[in-house]
């Protein structure tokens, strides 16, 4: 009796079981199916950043072209001129880097123009923009590392290091610049052989900054 009265108890175990195992189940297919969906979006959402800047720039060409048109804004010819040297148009992008300059004349219009130069070959005119960029600040940190670099290029080291020293004297209390102008002139001084006057303002910068790792390794 005993054995079939659990006969009944069994079966209706049984029946409890397979509703939790199709509620757990259906659960764990609802949830598959949502993070199915979310990778998805994520996915979509991840395109964005994938999308090549120069794509992003070339999108943006008849917007940005439309501002420029007429506008007496030099930012308008700047943003203008900054998406076609990304598009690779560099000599429309010269064109308006020029017209920004001659609307407001900023070290950072300058040393644009003077790199759209620098990308056209054009050496000459670019040291003379690197050069108007840093009469306007003599610490403006994109002009100084590009032209030392145009300089190093033209195995000009002397004017490298010349302008990097200046540089340094010029930036007076800003430790920032400082620490920057030095390092790039220990990493000019290492490449070189110079290791005596490398090692000298790697020194310069951990006294500056304690934590720079790269003067740090180089030492």
């Amino acid at each position: 009796m005993d054995t079939l009265n659990l006969k009944p108890k069994s079966h209706k175990n049984q029946k409890w079981l397979f509703l939790i195992i199709a509620i757990i189940v259906a659960a764990t297919t609802f949830a598959v199916i949502k993070l199915i969906t979310t990778v998805s979006d994520e996915s979509d959402d991840n395109t964005a950043p994938a999308v090549s800047t120069k794509e992003n720039f070339k999108n943006s060409l008849p917007e940005l072209e439309q501002k420029a048109s007429g506008s007496s804004d030099s930012k308008d010819y700047s943003n203008y001129a900054a998406a076609l040297r990304a598009t690779g148009d560099l000599k429309k992008s010269k064109e308006m880097y020029e017209r920004s300059y001659e609307l407001a004349p900023t070290a950072a219009t300058a040393a644009s123009l003077a790199t759209v130069y620098r990308d056209l070959k054009e050496t000459d005119q670019a040291i003379e923009y690197y050069k108007k960029s840093l009469e306007i600040d003599p610490t403006y940190m994109l002009a100084i590392t590009q032209l030392s670099q145009v300089y190093e290029a033209k195995d000009e080291v002397n004017l490298a290091i010349e302008l990097l020293k200046n540089a340094i004297t010029a930036a007076g209390s800003d430790t920032t610049k400082q620490e920057n102008f030095s390092l790039q002139l220990a990493n000019l001084y290492n490449r070189l052989g110079n290791t005596t006057e490398a090692r000298s303002y790697y020194e310069k910068v951990i006294k500056l900054n304690p934590n720079n790792a790269a003067a740090k390794a180089a030492l």
